[in-house]
């Protein structure tokens, strides 16, 4: 049975917001597999200000693994990115950092709940070779999103996300979203067509009004379809586009164009070889390729290079 991977992005452990609880009490309720990035700072810039609130993180945390159907993984530590930039805690930092970076989210969150996470995405998607290094630092991550490959851990790539959740306003972070079911459909097109799982990527948190029930009517659709929502390790087993035990497989057209390609050069009857026709003589007043140089560009060459041109004459 094919799979759907709810990838909740951004909760942060000592403050569980109104959209947040909606989201999290919405997929307890009806059975719904939902995996939660959790960051581990807690303000945006990683800061242990006299704001935060260790039990109320513990109490929520604690709550949301009772849950069998709600999962947590690692989200970074401070969410913190520059887009004019393109730089973030986990694009364009230094290995020594990163590796920081995510110590800190798995260590705080396990001294929170006692749980050592097993996954690992960045904010933003965002990561660099770097991350990669990093990454291997951590025998306990098993899975990783949207990163190209690391060693000895099983990737959910680019290849295998839905995203549905247009911005209202301006692009940036933390701006309102809604979760538009008819991009929905239309996205995770090519996936239902064939039965394949895939990863939807949501931010509850940053959901307008009606997109919590937007959601719900897509994952009906899915669930007519023959669907269920999944975990990260259960995905693993799924047959995906990329796996660290499967083969990349290509999408079923291009099967099939090469398939026809095939048919056309193998299956048709074969015909009395025809003498191959004799190829015109090469110019030999100068070399192949400045046959069809314009003469502004012979021009413009240095003088060194129209001297041996010449001499090759």
């Amino acid at each position: 049975m094919p799979e759907v991977l709810i990838k909740a992005d951004d909760l942060r452990p000592d403050k569980l917001s109104r959209r947040w609880q909606a989201f999290l009490e919405f997929c307890a309720e009806k059975q719904i597999h939902a995996n939660v990035g959790v960051m581990g700072g807690w303000t945006q810039a990683g800061g242990d200000d006299e704001h935060a609130k260790p039990e109320a993180a513990s109490a929520m945390l604690e709550w949301l693994l009772a849950q069998p159907t709600l999962h947590i993984w690692n989200h970074g530590f401070t969410h913190h990115g520059d887009r004019s930039t393109g730089t973030s805690e986990f694009m364009g930092a230094s290995v020594t950092d990163q590796v920081a970076a995510i110590r800190k989210t798995q260590d705080r969150i396990e001294q929170l709940c006692g749980v050592r996470m097993n996954a690992f995405g960045a904010p933003f998607n965002w990561t660099d070779h770097n991350t990669v290094v990093a990454l291997q630092e951590f025998p306990e991550i098993e899975f990783t999103f949207y990163t190209p490959y690391v060693p000895g851990k099983v990737n959910y790539h680019h290849e295998l996300f839905v995203t549905c959740e247009p911005f209202l306003g301006k692009v940036r972070p933390g701006a309102p979203r809604r979760f538009d079911l008819t991009e929905a459909l239309q996205e995770s097109r090519h996936f239902r067509n064939i039965g394949r799982s895939f990863v939807l990527q949501i931010h509850p948190n940053r959901w307008t009004e009606g997109a919590l029930e937007d959601f719900a009517s897509f994952i009906e659709t899915l669930t007519e379809e023959g669907y269920r929502t999944g975990t990260i390790e259960s995905l693993a087993e799924q047959d995906l586009f990329t796996t660290l035990s499967t083969p990349r497989r290509p999408l079923p057209h291009r099967a099939g164009a090469r398939h026809r390609q095939k048919t056309r050069t193998t299956d048709r009857p074969s015909s009395s070889p025809k003498a191959a026709p004799e190829q015109a003589p090469r110019s030999q007043s100068r070399p192949r390729w400045t046959q069809r140089l314009s003469a502004p560009i012979r021009r413009a060459m240095p003088e060194s290079i129209r001297r041996r041109l010449r001499e090759k004459r």
